[in-house]
Parts: C-alpha cells; structure tokens; sequence
C-alpha cells in the first residue's frame, strides 16, 4: 500500500501557472473534441509510473516474494535464480524474475502473480478519470497496467462492461471478452501489455512486442493522433509503443511526466507538437484531478450558483481550495461506501487494506483544504506579534518568576522564527500569544503594563478570529 507520504506529496501542491494554463487548453481541446464527434475524442495512454503510487507491486517486488517462498519450499531452479537475489539490485530481480515467468504457462503466470494485485485500493483519478469517461470527455483508455483496478472504476461509475464499455487485450482470442452480437460499447480500455483476469500475460520485451505487432493496424491510429500520455517512460532502445508515437505521427500529444527524460522526449518532439507538464502537476492524482475539475467540478458549481465569480476569475488559491474539496468529497464518499462493505465479526484483509488508504487519503486531503481555504496569514502580522512578545519579555525580566520568564523567552523566540520563515506557521503565532497572555496574567501580575496586556489580548483574539 501508498505511504502517507507517498500519496501525500508534501502539504501544499500549487501548480504553476504555465501548468494551470496548459490543463485549461487541454480541458478546452477536450471539450471541443467532444463536441465535434462524441465517440472520437483525445485518447489516453496511461503507463506505469504512478504504480508505486498506489501500491502496485513492481517485477522485483514480486520476484523476491517468489523467489523466496520457492527457497523455502526447497523446488529453486538454480538455473532460473540469480546466484545472491537476495542482495541483487531491484532491476537484476526484475530481469530475472521476468526470465523465470517466461517458462512458465499463461495459468501459472496466472496464479503466480494475481495475490500480489488483491487489495490494492483503486486510486483516486481513476474514480475521476472514470467521470470523464461517463461525461464523453473521453471513449479510449490505453493502459500498460495487467490489473483491472480501472475497470474497477469504470463499474463503480455506473458503466457496465461489454456493454458500455469493450475491453481489448491485444494478442487474447477468449471469446468471453467480445461485447455480445450487434453491440458497440462506445468506451474502449485497450490493456497493451496483456491482462491478468483474462490470463493474457505477455512477458518481456520480446513477447509484448510480438502481441503488440498483431494489434498495430488497430492501435497505431490511436498513438499518432491527439493524444494524452500520462506516466510513461520512453525506453533505450525504444519500446514499439515509443516508436509509434513518432512514426507518421501527426497530431498534438500531452506528454504528463514528473522527470521526462529529454533526450528520449526530443525524438516525439522532433515529429509532432508535443506539451510536458512535469513538477507537481505531472502526479495522476495531481493531473487527472485538475482535468475533473476544469471539465466538470467547475461547470457544475457554476451552473448551481456556488462559485463567487465565473471560472476563468478565480484566483489561484480559489482553484486550488476547489480542487481539494472536490477530491476530499470523492474520497470521502468511497471510504463510507467501503465501510458499507464491511461483515460485523469478519475482517477481510483486502477490503480493510482499502479502508485503510482511504482513511489516510481523507486525513491527508482534509490537511490540505485546511491549509489552502485557511487565509494566509501577513508577515507583518507575524512582525507585531513578534515584537510585542519581546516587549512583554523586557518588562517582566526582573520577576522573581525566573522559569515564567523563561517560558516567555521561549515563546518570543518561536514567533521570532516564524517571523523570517516565508510561509509562517499562523498555529505557532496564536499559541504563543495565548500562552504567553495567560503567564504574564497568572504569572507575573502588575509587572506588564496594562496597555501591553490590551495589545496581547488583542492580537490573541485577531488570531482566534483568523482560525475559526
């Protein structure tokens, strides 16, 4: 599972403008792209690296897992293990645990990896790319990922599979998967790299380029065209799917990456318009949440008479505060739906795994509401505060009080700190002021003069004000 860490990214995530900017035109191209063909909108192609994430286990994850429980039980190949996996880096793992699932069958490729996907909770912009797809903001998903957690996202939005949507594995003839006669699901979720309830695993770079192969007349239009790309990384040597995205391709591509490789990026460049969001925004959860927001959130609290002003006025505090709330009311609502799910005297270790991220996911979302709704307190008021706690040290330095004045000192210097920080702590300020009140009154009585004592009473019920 995400850490909270992990999920979190730090407290406060502004993007910059160019970003806020950029998501605008994509939002606008998105919206015309519907407008002018409903069931031929901009593709996304969503790769990788978001998996550790949301507690996607990696090949070495599993490698070691595997390897270990086959040490234990005595069956090894030695032949199939690295002679010291156990202090191997994690890409030797990987290699070598994608060498041993190659000789495996596709039903023990099957059963070797599916426990390492349960429980893996569905990640927020999922859920929020799932709303794109019911509003026809988009109608194709490409995917890297074997698991079926967008799926997932796509039943939980109301979508029904085969019907409302197709999957396509490239390389599974398993009738089961074809929508039934006569129907055309207008959402398609392409799984390039194969899918694990459909037992289509290709493993290795040679075996998912010859799937990939046979599927190239009917991807290929998808990769060339406008497209959205978000978390992929470009190979050396290229991948098929890297090298189709710059052979005969002609339309714009949103490239959503936190540390794009430029070298590798200058070869999409060199054939096609390419935009990159890197930094904070290239986050899915950070990217696809302000997608929601700009196509959806917004066009609905405008239509409902809940924003101050229209859209395009909103000040980038305003943005952010929204882009907080809706994502804190769309967790919230899956953390009850989850604890719905929940059999009084069973604990069910996957369900309570996904109880578990949300509760962290609601925590860590409410913090930054709070943070961003909050009014950002002025230097200057930190300034004053900061002074006035000095002025109250200096007239009660000759009480006999000695450990009262030295809490006072205390106090005076955490505002003293706060003052020269560039985004002061308003918490530290008021608890300072009101601690410090509080000892010159029970403390130090008829040392501070009264007029000091009106300031500090003042400043104290400025902050209070402030905080409610």
């Amino acid at each position: 599972m995400a850490s909270h860490a992990e999920m979190a990214g730090g407290v406060r995530a502004m993007i910059s403008e160019a970003d806020t900017a950029a998501i605008r035109r994509l939002a606008d191209r998105m919206a015309e792209a519907r407008k002018a063909d409903p069931a031929s909108t901009i593709p996304v192609l969503l790769g990788s690296v978001h998996g550790k994430d949301i507690g996607l286990p990696t090949s070495a994850d599993i490698g070691r897992a595997v390897f270990e429980q086959l040490s234990e039980r005595g069956s090894a190949d030695p032949v199939s293990l690295p002679v010291n996996w156990r202090e191997s880096s994690d890409a030797e793992v990987g290699e070598a645990f994608t060498a041993w699932l190659r000789e495996r069958s596709a039903v023990h490729r099957y059963k070797v990896l599916t426990p390492y996907y349960r429980g893996v909770p569905i990640p927020l912009f999922y859920r929020e790319l799932a709303d794109l797809v019911v509003a026809s903001y988009v109608t194709c998903v490409l995917t890297t990922s074997v698991d079926s957690l967008f799926e997932q996202a796509l039943d939980g939005a109301g979508l029904r599979r085969d019907i409302d949507y197709s999957v396509v594995v490239p390389g599974c003839s398993d009738p089961i998967s074809k929508p039934a006669p006569g129907a055309e699901p207008p959402v398609t979720v392409v799984k390039l790299y194969g899918d694990l309830s459909r037992r289509s695993l290709p493993v290795g770079e040679d075996e998912i380029a010859e799937v990939l192969q046979t599927a190239k007349r009917s991807i290929h239009p998808q990769l060339s065209g406008n497209l959205i790309v978000v978390g992929h990384e470009l190979t050396e040597p290229p991948q098929p799917i890297d090298q189709w995205l710059t052979v005969e391709a002609t339309g714009e591509l949103w490239w959503v990456s936190p540390d794009p490789n430029p070298a590798r990026l200058a070869r999409l460049q060199a054939s096609r318009e390419v935009t990159v969001l890197s930094g904070e925004v290239s986050r899915p959860q950070e990217f696809v949440g302000w997608l929601f927001l700009q196509l959806l959130r917004l066009p609905a609290l405008e239509a409902s008479g809940l924003l101050p002003r229209s859209p395009d006025e909103l000040s980038p505090d305003e943005l952010e505060a929204e882009f907080y709330r809706g994502q804190l009311a769309r967790s919230k609502a899956v953390s009850h739906s989850l604890r719905q799910k929940r059999v009084p005297g069973h604990v069910e270790e996957p369900l309570e795994g996904r109880v578990l991220y949300q509760q962290l996911l609601d925590a860590d979302l409410e913090a930054r509401v709070r943070t961003v709704a909050a009014p950002q307190v002025s230097l200057g008021k930190v300034r004053e505060a900061a002074d006035l706690l000095e002025e109250l040290v200096a007239q009660a330095k000759d009480s006999p009080q000695a450990s009262a004045v030295d809490y006072l000192q205390a106090q005076a210097y955490a505002v003293e700190r706060e003052a020269h920080a560039a985004s002061p702590d308003e918490g530290v300020v008021r608890g300072a002021l009101q601690a410090a009140r509080m000892v010159a009154r029970v403390s130090l009585a008829g040392l501070v003069s009264k007029p000091v004592m009106d300031q500090i009473t003042a400043a104290v019920r400025d902050f209070d004000e402030r905080s409610s």
